[in-house]
């Protein structure tokens, strides 16, 4: 995917160690913790998009979830494996005290995890007009720029194309971070996001080499 011996190479692997312990902390943060992360970021929703829209965001993200997690039977599948009653004789009963609350406890926040996942995603579609916006003229302006080079003695440089392509596929990686991070993140990333994005839509045929 990437040159082993390039910056991007290691930003990529930075970002998959990254995600591993973002992931890995979902085992031993608190309950509590989680509830007020979540609190915490739906605070910066209103406080940067206004209660209206940030009320959209909340309930547009939470049908996505009731989509994937409740009308699949996922939820009502873990609850039964999660709160079936425990018989006596049952080989690990002398750990159930601490064991079953700490798988139950896990559970619900991976729950929530996922609640706010999809919370993240429906924040992206509210700026996705603001991209469009974006977008169009930045894909003109590269098609043009392109075709201008296409009929006269500009070089299109190989190197800059590649890493156009290489700082397009750290973005994509770093945003899929962002979406899955069972921390608190400032919704600031979606409309910086689609900057990013407008960019690389413009530098993509920018930089692509002369086809004669």
């Amino acid at each position: 995917m990437f040159n082993a011996r390039s910056p991007a190479a290691w930003i990529y692997w930075a970002l998959k160690v990254f995600t591993l312990i973002q992931l890995v902390a979902l085992m031993f943060v608190p309950l509590d913790w989680v509830l007020w992360a979540m609190h915490v970021e739906r605070d910066w929703l209103v406080q940067d998009l206004g209660p209206r829209a940030a009320a959209w965001v909340v309930l547009h993200g939470s049908a996505l979830f009731d989509v994937l997690v409740v009308d699949t039977g996922l939820r009502h599948w873990a609850d039964v494996f999660l709160y079936r009653p425990r018989h006596p004789e049952h080989a690990f009963d002398s750990l159930n005290h601490w064991v079953v609350p700490y798988i139950v406890n896990r559970f619900e926040i991976v729950f929530l995890w996922l609640a706010t996942v999809c919370q993240r995603l429906f924040l992206l579609l509210a700026w996705l007009p603001f991209l469009i916006l974006l977008a169009v003229p930045a894909l003109v302006d590269g098609h043009m720029a392109w075709r201008k080079a296409r009929h006269s003695f500009d070089f299109s440089s190989p190197v800059l194309h590649r890493w156009t392509i290489e700082v397009v596929k750290v973005g994509v990686a770093l945003l899929a971070v962002v979406l899955i991070s069972p921390f608190p993140v400032p919704p600031g990333y979606a409309p910086l996001a689609c900057l990013v994005a407008a960019f690389s839509i413009m530098m993509i045929p920018r930089t692509l080499m002369k086809q004669v």
